[in-house]
C-alpha cells in the first residue's frame, strides 16, 4: 500500500472486519446500519475505509458482529 493510499483510506484494516461481520450475518449497509441504531451512511464511510466508527459506537458494532472491541480495533 502506498502512503497516498494509507491517507485516503486509513481504515482498512477495521473496514474488512466490518464487511466481513456484516455479509456474514446477512445484512445490507442499511439493515446493519439499521440494527445498529446509526444511518447507512455511516456504514458505508466505515466499509469504505475513509472512517471509522466513534468509540461510543465501537461497543455495539462489536457485540453485533460477535468480536471484541480489542480484536476488532487491531
Amino acid at each position: 500500500m502506498s502512503r497516498s493510499d494509507e491517507i485516503t483510506q486509513p481504515y482498512t484494516a477495521l473496514a474488512a472486519k466490518i464487511v466481513e461481520g456484516r455479509t456474514a450475518l446477512g445484512f445490507t449497509q442499511a439493515g446493519f446500519a439499521a440494527e445498529l441504531g446509526f444511518k447507512q451512511q455511516a456504514a458505508s464511510r466505515w466499509e469504505a475505509g475513509t472512517h471509522r466508527p466513534t468509540v461510543g459506537q465501537i461497543p455495539a458494532l462489536a457485540s453485533l458482529i460477535g468480536d471484541d472491541v480489542a480484536t476488532l480495533m487491531q
